[in-house]
């Protein structure tokens, strides 16, 4: 029984990632008005963290380093929680998340290239690039900041808290553009028109990456 359970799981890494990415979204309205609020975005942090390591142990020679730089970023994410910190700590904290996501983007973009069947798994694993696109693009938004403050203008709140980024960034990918958060500063911009054309960079790659597949097929 456990061992089918592990080979169901070994098999459908990208899908548990972005299971945790919904729970995050989903669970994210009704907790972050309670008491423990932090504590429980932290879980869903953690959790994140460990569905994206899993997905990246699919090459051996990637293992150790991207394990060790998510052991690194775990071990700063709690230590950010339990103390006190300054914002130059939260700063260091958000450049080895990005860190990390670069690292588990390039894992994902040679995973995908050596696959030459359109299957379901190919299919996670696009929607993950997607989903690691998003999260970069909040940890740059959020490092511009922390480093800059002011260079984001927000019409409904005063207090900037990261699910804001995650927010911003979603909302520059998809090019909503609902108006509550403004880049005012020309690195925000810059950065804000970057990430608009990442997205579209990303629908024309992988349109042609599936077709191509498809038609060697």
């Amino acid at each position: 029984m456990l061992e089918k359970i592990w080979c169901y799981l070994d098999e459908h890494e990208y899908f548990l990632l972005i299971a945790s990415h919904v729970i995050m979204l989903v669970f994210y309205p009704f907790v972050i008005e309670t008491v423990h609020a932090s504590l429980w975005m932290h879980l869903m942090i953690t959790l994140i963290l460990i569905t994206w390591l899993y997905a990246a142990n699919t090459h051996e020679k990637f293992v150790v380093r991207t394990f060790l730089l998510g052991l690194a970023v775990l071990v700063l994410t709690w230590m950010n929680y339990l103390f006190v910190t300054e914002n130059l700590w939260t700063l260091a904290l958000n450049i080895f998340w990005l860190l990390f996501f670069c690292v588990i983007l390039y894992n994902l973009v040679i995973d995908l290239h050596q696959i030459n069947e359109i299957d379901q798994h190919m299919i996670y694993g696009a929607v993950a690039w997607y989903l690691i696109l998003w999260l970069i693009g909040a940890f740059v938004f959020a490092i511009i900041e922390l480093t800059l403050p002011g260079s984001f203008s927000w019409f409904s709140w005063t207090e900037v808290w990261f699910p804001d980024f995650i927010y911003y960034s979603y909302v520059s990918m998809t090019t909503l553009g609902y108006g509550d958060i403004i880049p005012v500063w020309y690195h925000a911009q810059s950065w804000s028109i970057l990430f608009t054309i990442a997205w579209q960079m990303y629908l024309a790659v992988l349109i042609g990456m599936l077709v191509g597949k498809y038609v060697r097929k």
